[in-house]
């Protein structure tokens, strides 16, 4: 697996990108059976504490290739949630 030859495994990319981002969503292994979405630390205590939560999916057809995405509403404030995509 080449990352610009600048991370040696999956797993070097993946903490790298955590740590340049304060929300992402992610894809690996060629699906969405796998993936990682990163949020502030408030927005994890609001999801644990029960705020709606709805997630989105869906395949995006570019040139014959098919890609993953996902959508997140997440509601810790009614009026404005917060959007993840």
């Amino acid at each position: 697996m080449d990352f610009n030859n600048k991370y040696e495994t999956l797993d070097d990319f993946i903490s790298s990108r955590l740590n340049d981002e304060e929300v992402e969503i992610w894809f690996y292994d060629n699906g969405l059976e796998k993936f990682i979405i990163k949020l502030p630390n408030h927005i994890i205590r609001a999801i644990n504490q029960g705020c709606k939560l709805e997630m989105l999916e869906g395949q995006y057809f570019v040139s014959e290739k098919t890609y993953p995405v996902i959508g997140l509403f997440i509601y810790d404030h009614i009026d404005n949630p917060l959007i993840v995509t």
